[in-house]
């Protein structure tokens, strides 16, 4: 996204933090005077704008998600998904705080990234990069795509980075043409990010889901 864009993004999130504490604020203060509770503190209404504020701040954005198909037994069927995402506003967000949970076929399990796995694409390609031998069925690795400032790759923490998430699926969900697939995420504050996806048809070897 240009310089533009993202200023312009950065100002409709800011006016809709604005109009969000001043609802709840306002909603509290109703809440007070209908039913005669403790008068509302100025620590009560600071505490207040900054749960909002880092609910939004927070949020994390999928800007698409890709998957690898492999021949299993005669089967194809998607062991690898590379998820990239990116903070709503510029922040910082520590990624070793922030799980991925895995929804699908009656079964849940979370994965979790155990820092000093960041590293950059380069010259190589995605789902070939040395990064996934690190990467197992308990823990997701971090490919960063945009780092300026090399604050993912040095301390895992992301602000206006843009990186792609490495998962390999363990093998109750794996997908099949057709299989669903359900991916949370969850900040240790704000707003947490669901996403499910449904594996396409392997015309090819890499799928993206829509």
């Amino acid at each position: 996204m240009g310089h533009l864009g993202r200023t312009g993004l950065l100002i409709t999130v800011l006016l809709l933090s604005m109009v969000l504490i001043s609802l709840t604020t306002l909603s509290l203060v109703n809440t007070v005077v209908n039913t005669g509770s403790a008068e509302l503190t100025e620590d009560d209404v600071t505490a207040l704008i900054n749960d909002v504020v880092d609910d939004i701040t927070s949020y994390i954005r999928i800007k698409d998600v890709l998957g690898k198909y492999c021949r299993v037994n005669g089967t194809y069927v998607i062991q690898q998904l590379a998820i990239l995402i990116q903070p709503l506003v510029p922040t910082e967000l520590e990624m070793t705080t922030v799980p991925l949970q895995l929804y699908g076929n009656d079964y849940v399990q979370f994965l979790y990234y155990p820092g000093d796995m960041s590293d950059a694409l380069g010259s190589n390609t995605l789902f070939d990069h040395p990064l996934w031998n690190k990467v197992n069925a308990t823990v997701y690795g971090i490919l960063s795509i945009h780092d300026t400032d090399k604050s993912l790759v040095t301390y895992d923490m992301m602000n206006d980075d843009m990186a792609y998430l490495l998962v390999k699926l363990p093998k109750a969900y794996q997908l099949e043409k057709g299989e669903s697939l359900t991916l949370t995420l969850f900040p240790e504050t704000g707003f947490q990010k669901t996403v499910t996806l449904t594996a396409p048809l392997p015309m090819k070897s890499i799928v993206r889901f829509e």
